[in-house]
């Protein structure tokens, strides 16, 4: 996937990125506790993608991915937006074939979702 697609000749096609909706989430089962419930909505989470294309290699890839709201430090900062789930579809001379380049399962061993209480 590296030869086929550079920095310098890559291009956004199109993006979408949207917010997931309730706290049905297996993967984040925070959100059923009665304080989360009632400060959330939702699980701030999001689902998207990009489509990209390289003018050089005649490539075209979409990403789909999946975010989650993350605190990175002692204070509860969150970073709006943590990738755990990535996922690339690539179409190139008549070849297609997925890779998935980060798996839920994995992030979610060493990072958990930030809930917000307040």
């Amino acid at each position: 996937m590296n030869g086929l697609f550079t920095p310098e000749t890559y291009h956004v096609i199109d993006y979408d990125q949207e917010w997931d909706e309730g706290r049905k989430n297996p993967l984040f089962p925070e959100y059923e506790h009665v304080t989360a419930k009632f400060f959330n909505a939702d699980t701030n989470t999001t689902t998207g993608s990009y489509k990209i294309g390289d003018v050089e290699s005649g490539a075209s890839m979409t990403l789909n991915f999946k975010t989650m709201p993350y605190a990175n430090n002692k204070y509860n900062f969150t970073e709006p937006f943590l990738v755990y789930d990535l996922e690339a579809h690539v179409t190139h001379d008549g070849k297609v074939f997925t890779e998935h380049i980060t798996k839920a399962e994995d992030t979610l061993k060493s990072k958990s979702v930030f809930v917000p209480w307040h």
